[in-house]
């Protein structure tokens, strides 16, 4: 993994600006619960993976391994930041060990949906491998779409599930 993204990750830069997106969320939907904005949180981060990934497979792994490069870049660090949006919705600040581990997994989790994309990606061009180049890049394209979706929406299941963990068993603790 880049060092700048590591860095970019871990910094109370990235922490503080997706704060002020949360606020900013909850001022333009001011009637919403807190379940209501997570998903609403969930389902941007999900549909913004959803363009990258499709954007990355167009070109069906051909053209060296910058699509796929950017791709993986782009869901580390918009897991992490969706993993830190969903924690302060539910005002569960992470502690640095948590924040660490989150980055960690982040990047764990998008190596994954990496390798996921390009199996579907290839199976897409395989399926219409005798179809015209634009019917393979659109096909192409909407399975790494498909993708990014269905891995940032995982994620955001996963973290929410986490924090309820964590917060019950700081309870039961306290």
């Amino acid at each position: 993994m880049d060092g700048n993204l590591v860095l970019g990750l871990l910094s109370q830069k990235e922490s503080e600006r997706v704060i002020l997106e949360v606020q900013e969320l909850k001022r333009h939907h001011p009637d919403c619960s807190d379940e209501e904005l997570l998903e609403k949180l969930i389902r941007r981060s999900a549909w913004r993976c959803a363009l990258v990934s499709g954007a990355a497979s167009v070109s069906g792994g051909l053209g060296g391994g910058l699509p796929a490069a950017a791709d993986l870049s782009y869901q580390t660090r918009a897991f992490h930041r969706l993993t830190l949006g969903i924690a302060a919705v539910e005002r569960r600040p992470l502690t640095p060990l948590e924040q660490a581990g989150a980055a960690a997994a982040s990047f764990a989790l998008a190596g994954g949906a990496e390798w996921l994309r390009r199996g579907a990606v290839r199976g897409a061009r395989n399926l219409f491998a005798r179809s015209s180049l634009l019917v393979c890049a659109l096909a192409a394209s909407a399975a790494g779409a498909a993708v990014g979706y269905a891995a940032a929406h995982s994620v955001g299941t996963l973290a929410r599930e986490a924090l309820d963990r964590r917060s019950r068993r700081g309870w039961l603790s306290g």
